[in-house]
């Protein structure tokens, strides 16, 4: 059986081959497959060879190249398949030091670093030889003091003169020599600020790797022939993202979202004119459900727990991370994507466990971190039901809402999404997770077309019995809601009626309530909902009452 793809483990060989000489292949990333954390990278080549065996040489690949991650595949031109007068022998992977006596550029930028270099140590020579200039007027003023003291001692007399010279000299030379220091630290800060600049840019013209991999692939060919070489392996540093961009026609209720991906990296290369696919698989070694140990009983010992507790809270940091911060979006990077992609006719695969996006045409992803490329990916539209809500205990202001059933085949995944209502931006929300059938709630911001007005009844409050007294509270609120939208609207009001955690605590609510239409909204004890359409400039009405009774010589806690 013929193998097109070889997978290596380090160096493989299949059969022994004879001795080969090498031709270099270039290579260039050409496919894509951005995955939520980590990218697969695959590299395509031409090369001609001749009859005889030859070690084809791919270099300058990045130098942590996981050799248990890559697949070569060697092929004919205009075919997939191995041919039939090729054979396929060892590859291996090798950690090279990258040489920069050729690159002129590299030489120009390191004779500046020592130039620069002799500069500052000029520099500290200098500052030495004043310092040994400071140290020798010092010295030298102390041994004339001392000879002046001794002639005064013999003569009685003090030389006036020759202490006037003494301090002239004393003060020319240390002024000199000061000022030289002062100087020289002055050109030192503007020469470290020049040796940091141009080490930044040998760094970057070096790609911040001095090594890189080399790939050495064996063949033996039967005839001359031109053979297709491709390269495929896993890199971490990149990931994307979904983004959502929802659109409202408010008259129509007709939903539309656009799906966007913002991908990311930060690798050693930079994708260029490349096939892009985004895959919402997490490649990793995790494959397996974590083993379960034993479960073991002891009595308690208080010196083997603080040993057991200790050993836990170190686990513990040393599994706690933080996540990266979100660096800002690249505008002018963004654009040039968007206007470099094709026509949007992207493939979308759906298989039971994950999604894939093919992204039609190609496309270029720079490797810098602080860049980010927004792609469209897919869109789906769909007819909502619009109902604006009102939590009055809250705020009087009332909410819009989209309400339909998912109906996609690929799920998706929750992120950010803008919200525009009639081609209005009014701001950003979180799309929820989606599962193909679920029904979806999406906010769409304010609606500024219906009236909330809310105001306290008048109510009695006192006690009642004679041996046990008992005090009532009672709330009573009136809610009144007008619609001042061109057509029919489902409006939903909630509150809550209190629940009593003491049996001494009565709850109840009377007739002249307006009886909600459910209760214990969404599994929440004591939230009532109301719901009714309004036509429009319609005026609805809502007495929201409660009573509770309590003993008198207790206090109520509202929690």
């Amino acid at each position: 059986m013929r193998r097109d793809w070889i997978f290596v483990a380090a160096a493989c060989v299949v059969c022994p081959f004879p001795a080969a000489h090498a031709l270099e292949l270039t290579t260039q990333v050409d496919a894509v497959v951005v995955y939520q954390q980590g990218a697969s990278l695959t590299r395509r080549g031409v090369i001609d060879v001749g009859a005889g065996a030859v070690e084809l040489e791919v270099v300058g690949l990045p130098d942590w190249l996981d050799a248990n991650s890559l697949q070569v595949k060697v092929s004919g031109p205009g075919s997939d398949a191995l041919p039939s007068t090729v054979q396929m022998g060892q590859v291996q992977v090798d950690v090279v030091q990258l040489a920069d006596a050729f690159d002129a550029d590299v030489e120009r930028l390191q004779q500046d670093i020592a130039g620069v270099k002799q500069q500052l140590q000029a520099l500290s020579d200098s500052d030495a030889t004043a310092q040994l200039q400071l140290t020798f007027l010092k010295n030298l003023t102390t041994d004339f003091g001392q000879q002046q003291g001794a002639g005064q001692g013999a003569k009685g007399t003090l030389d006036v003169g020759a202490w006037r010279e003494a301090l002239v000299v004393l003060q020319e030379g240390g002024d000199a020599a000061r000022l030289k220091i002062r100087d020289n630290a002055q050109a030192a800060t503007s020469l470290k600020k020049q040796l940091s600049q141009l080490e930044r840019e040998l760094a970057q013209l070096r790609g911040n790797r001095p090594r890189a991999s080399t790939v050495n692939i064996d063949v033996v060919s039967a005839q001359a022939q031109q053979l297709s070489v491709e390269l495929t392996y896993i890199v971490p540093n990149a990931s994307w993202a979904p983004r959502y961009e929802a659109r409202l026609d408010s008259d129509s209720g007709d939903l539309r979202v656009v799906q966007k991906a913002n991908v990311r990296q930060w690798t050693e290369e930079s994708w260029q004119d490349v096939q892009l696919t985004l895959a919402t698989s997490r490649p990793s070694g995790e494959l397996i459900p974590p083993q379960l140990p034993p479960l073991v009983l002891d009595f308690f010992d208080p010196e083997q727990r603080s040993i057991g507790f200790m050993a836990d809270s170190i686990e513990e940091v040393a599994v706690t991370g933080t996540r990266a911060p979100q660096d800002l979006v690249n505008v002018s990077a963004v654009r040039a994507m968007q206007a470099k992609a094709a026509e949007p006719q992207n493939i979308t695969r759906v298989s039971n466990y994950a999604v894939s996006y093919a992204l039609a045409g190609r496309v270029d992803v720079d490797n810098k971190r602080d860049n980010e490329h927004l792609f469209d990916v897919d869109e789906f539209g769909a007819t909502t039901q619009l109902v604006t809500r009102v939590v009055p205990s809250m705020s009087n202001t009332a909410f819009l809402e989209a309400r339909f059933t998912y109906v996609e085949a690929a799920p998706l995944s929750a992120d950010v999404m803008a919200v525009y209502v009639d081609d209005t931006f009014m701001g950003r929300t979180r799309m929820p997770r989606l599962l193909p059938g679920e029904e979806a709630r999406l906010p769409l911001g304010r609606d500024e077309r219906l009236e909330v007005d809310i105001s306290d009844q008048p109510v009695k409050t006192g006690e009642r019995g004679l041996l046990s007294r008992t005090r009532q509270e009672t709330t009573a609120k009136l809610f009144s809601l007008t619609s001042r939208h061109t057509r029919e609207m489902v409006v939903e009001v909630l509150d809550r009626v209190p629940n009593a955690a003491n049996n001494d605590i009565e709850v109840s609510v009377p007739r002249e309530a307006t009886a909600p239409t459910e209760r214990d909204v969404d599994d929440r004890p004591g939230v009532v909902l109301w719901r009714k359409t309004l036509t429009p400039d319609e005026v609805w009405r809502i007495e929201h009452r409660y009573v509770v009774a309590y003993p008198a010589d207790k206090s109520l806690a509202r929690y």
